[in-house]
């Protein structure tokens, strides 16, 4: 019974975490944090470890939202497969919580192994290739290099979480996300291009 309360404990304080990385960005302190949480800082450190081990934990999280929700998309037998290329793209879009990652490009400079982390996820995830091969057989997908698709959108989620190119631009993250997808799913030429 302790062992789940433990975990419940530390699942609110990854909680509260990522909701002042939503605020402050990652620079959020741990006694900001622990004042949010209504305990003391010596508490906040029997859970973990160091401020380090915090954000671990919100990646760890962050990973698991994403491939959980991939899954369920996935699994969903009432999407076609090209609503399910569109879901999966919009993951980030639709999870205000994803969308905090635009916070956490501040860790490749402050916590650089997280980063490297959130890198070597990126390297390894994969779109949803096999349905975009489906969708091109069945015609609704001109005929690409998928792989050079692949990395494209890859190379665009992290690109487009620039804050200084939001805020000069006056976009949000998600407004960002919906454009690149509209531009992935639809090009830029009009019928008449």
């Amino acid at each position: 019974m302790k062992k789940k309360e433990n975990q419940n404990v530390r699942e609110d304080i990854v909680e509260a975490a990522i909701v002042l990385s939503g605020i402050n960005g990652i620079k959020f302190t741990t006694d900001e944090l622990a004042h949010e949480l209504g305990m003391s800082k010596r508490t906040l450190y029997k859970y973990f470890s160091s401020k380090e081990d915090i954000l671990h934990a919100i990646i760890d999280k962050f990973l698991d939202r994403v491939k959980t929700k991939e899954d369920e998309i996935i699994a969903n037998v009432t999407l076609s497969d090209l609503e399910k290329i569109k879901a999966i793209l919009n993951i980030f879009v639709k999870d205000f919580r994803i969308v905090y990652i635009n916070n956490f490009l501040e860790m490749k400079y402050y916590y650089p192994n997280e980063w490297k982390r959130i890198e070597l996820w990126l390297d390894s995830w994969n779109p949803p290739l096999d349905l975009i091969q489906k969708e091109i057989e069945r015609g609704n997908i001109r005929k690409v290099n998928i792989v050079v698709l692949r990395h494209m959108v890859k190379g665009c989620l992290f690109s487009l979480v620039d804050k200084k190119f939001l805020y000069n631009n006056n976009l949000t993250i998600q407004d960002a996300y919906k454009s690149m997808i509209d531009i992935f799913l639809n090009g830029v030429l009009t019928e008449r291009g």
